[in-house]
């Protein structure tokens, strides 16, 4: 991984892409159309939290599932909220695997 980051993380982040393409938020940015980093980067826009509640209200709330993940969501960590309310922040077991 260190030899060749960039490879890597273009490998990474190819794999998230696919597996994430048909969730509501993959269609809604073509997730499966994309092939490349300079793709990813002139289709998905630079978010913030407040782009993503209106998906993590159901998630957390309601049990919806494959509206920004297909990974199954593991629990929900809390920010610290120093900037104003904390925030439910999902944590997929997928992602604890590759945080390890």
């Amino acid at each position: 991984m260190t030899n060749n980051p960039m490879e890597h993380n273009e490998k990474f982040l190819m794999q998230l892409l696919e597996d994430n393409k048909n969730t509501v938020y993959g269609k809604k940015y073509g997730f499966g159309k994309i092939k490349s980093i300079s793709d990813y980067q002139s289709k998905v826009p630079i978010t913030e939290y407040d782009d993503y509640i209106e998906y993590i209200i159901p998630m957390s709330e309601d049990g919806v599932k494959n509206l920004i993940t297909s990974y199954e969501v593991d629990h929900y960590s809390k920010s610290s909220g120093t900037l104003g309310n904390p925030k439910k922040i999902p944590l997929s077991v997928n992602a604890q695997k590759n945080n390890v």
